[in-house]
C-alpha cells in the first residue's frame, strides 16, 4: 500500500483520527476459579508490570504490532500510581481510556453512593484526586499525553441502580443523578489539581440494552441511557441534583 492509502486508512472521511481500540482485562485465570482470591483488577499498576512491560509478556507492545492506537481499561485502584503504565503506552504510541472503578459506586461499605442518594461528589472527588496525582498529571500539571478519555462509569445502567433498563421511571433519573454528581466531583478534582493545558474528555458506556423507562428512543439499544445523561447533563435539577460546577458547559465543550 502506498504512504496515502495508509494514511487514509488511520482517518476518518472527515479528517478525524481513527480510533482502534483493544479493551484490555488480562485476568491471569483459566477460569472463574479463583477470581474472589485476586487482590485487585487494577491493571495498569506496576504489580501488573509482567504482563503489559517489554521485560515482561510486553502486551502494550503486541497491541500496539496488532494495530491499536488506544488501550482501554476497566480496574482502576486510585491509591496505585500509574505514571509507568502510561508512560510505556506512550511510548508505544498507544493512547489510554481508563476509567472510575465500580468500587465507590456501590461495593464500598459503608459509604457506597448506592447508599447516598445516587449522589457520588463526596466519593468521586476523592477518588480522581488520587488518580490525578499519580500519574494522570505530569509535574507541570498537564494532563498525561497518553491519557485520551476517562470513563466515568462503565454500563452504569446495569449498576446505578441495576435495574435502571427494567424498572420504574425512578431508575433512569437514579442512572442520571449519578453520573452528573459523579462528572461535576471530577471536575471539582480538577479545579482542586490546578490542571491546565489541553484537558480530556470524559465519557460513560452503556450497555446496549433496551431501556424501556427512559424518556427517549425506549425501543433502541442503548440510545435511551444516552439521552437520559443528554438530557441529565443540561437540567440536572429535574434529576434532584444542584452542581457546583458547570457541568453544562463542561458536557458541551
Amino acid at each position: 500500500a502506498s504512504l496515502a492509502e495508509g494514511a487514509s486508512a488511520q482517518t476518518t472521511a472527515g479528517g478525524h483520527k481513527l480510533i482502534k481500540g483493544i479493551s484490555w482485562g488480562p485476568v491471569p485465570l483459566l477460569s472463574v476459579e479463583g477470581a474472589s482470591q485476586l487482590p485487585q483488577d487494577d491493571w495498569m499498576s506496576d504489580q501488573a508490570v509482567p504482563m503489559w512491560g517489554k521485560a515482561g509478556r510486553a502486551d502494550l507492545r503486541v497491541m500496539k504490532d496488532l494495530g491499536a492506537n488506544l488501550v482501554r481499561l476497566y480496574g482502576n485502584n486510585p491509591e496505585n500510581d500509574h505514571t509507568n503504565f502510561l508512560d510505556e503506552a506512550h511510548a508505544e504510541g498507544l493512547e489510554v481510556a481508563p476509567g472510575l472503578s465500580d468500587y465507590p459506586y456501590f461495593q464500598q461499605v459503608p459509604g457506597r453512593c448506592l447508599d447516598t442518594n445516587f449522589n457520588c461528589f463526596e466519593q468521586i472527588k476523592p477518588a480522581y484526586a488520587m488518580n490525578l496525582a499519580k500519574g494522570f498529571l505530569t509535574p507541570d500539571r498537564h494532563y498525561h499525553p497518553a491519557l485520551k478519555v476517562m470513563d466515568i462509569l462503565n454500563e452504569p445502567d446495569l449498576k446505578m441502580p441495576p435495574t435502571t433498563d427494567i424498572g420504574g421511571p425512578e431508575g433512569p433519573i437514579q442512572m442520571g443523578r449519578t453520573l452528573i454528581s459523579a462528572f461535576d466531583a471530577m471536575l471539582d478534582a480538577e479545579k482542586e489539581a490546578g490542571v491546565t493545558g489541553k484537558l480530556i474528555n470524559f465519557t460513560a458506556t452503556f450497555s446496549y440494552a433496551i431501556c424501556a423507562p427512559c424518556t427517549r428512543f425506549k425501543l433502541s439499544p442503548a440510545l435511551g441511557q444516552m439521552w437520559q445523561l443528554h438530557d441529565a447533563m443540561h437540567h440536572p435539577d429535574k434529576y434532584g441534583y444542584k452542581p457546583r460546577n458547570n457541568i453544562t458547559e463542561a458536557y458541551v465543550k
